[in-house]
């Protein structure tokens, strides 16, 4: 081989080469990219829901001073008004499930994350059943935790208000500690017609925004020494995550 054949075979794999790091970094900067929106995304949806909490204690202590003087009276002749205080009763019992964030877990933000999705399924009347056993959630990626409940109440609550006339509406979840494991499921109904339309990757009206839930879900998982598992029926759809301790290189 001559000096020529050697110098272009040299600028040969020089440019694949060339070519190999351009592709390894154009994906490393769309994954970056990608969780960095990802990111906003919850940090919007969690500022969203702390906001509306905040509001509803701001309305909760305008009134308390009526609270109060309706709660006297109705102590005082607590047999004169039966209707009215069953009325109230109900209503201090709603106040209640609205204000009191239940110490699920050790970690705050996500009490608060599962605090407003469970009140966004009363509000859409979804049926919830919780099996949670996860006191200490120490050692777990707090984002990843984040970003698996979220996508997993969403997708619930989607294919719940697709359901026809009639049907009952549930969510049926658990997120239990094992060891170095975290396990969650999600279970709930779906119509056997529900899911992406043909050349479509959601059967949501955003086509741009929506459609990448499960790929999130398994990325998240896999970063986090996990995996995910979608079990569907036709009319059921469970969807299995495992989550583990540190961060998968």
């Amino acid at each position: 081989m001559g000096i020529y054949g050697i110098l272009l075979t040299g600028l040969f794999f020089s440019a694949i080469l060339g070519l190999l790091l351009l592709y390894f970094r154009k994906k490393r900067l769309t994954e970056e990219n990608y969780n960095l929106a990802v990111q906003q995304q919850l940090l919007a949806a969690h500022y969203d829901a702390v906001r509306e909490q905040v509001e509803r204690e701001r309305r909760f202590r305008h009134d308390i001073k009526n609270h109060l003087e309706t709660m006297e009276y109705l102590l005082s002749a607590p047999d004169s008004q039966p209707d009215i205080s069953r009325q109230y009763e109900q209503e201090i019992k709603r106040l209640g499930r609205d204000f009191r964030i239940r110490e699920w877990t050790d970690n705050a933000v996500v009490n608060v994350a599962l605090h407003n999705k469970f009140r966004q399924c009363e509000r859409e009347g979804i049926e919830v059943q919780a099996d949670i056993h996860a006191e200490s959630l120490q050692g777990f990626d707090e984002l990843a935790i984040l970003t698996i409940l979220y996508n997993l109440f969403d997708n619930a609550v989607e294919a719940n208000r697709h359901l026809k006339a009639g049907k009952k509406k549930y969510l049926h979840l658990s997120m239990v500690r094992n060891g170095q494991n975290l396990l969650l499921r999600f279970e709930n109904p779906k119509e056997k017609t529900y899911g992406p339309r043909n050349g479509q990757k959601t059967s949501k009206e955003d086509q741009v925004n929506h459609g990448l839930g499960i790929q999130i879900l398994k990325e998240t998982a896999q970063r986090q020494r996990g995996f995910v598992q979608i079990l569907q029926g036709g009319e059921e759809y469970v969807a299995e995550v495992r989550l583990g301790i540190g961060r998968q290189n």
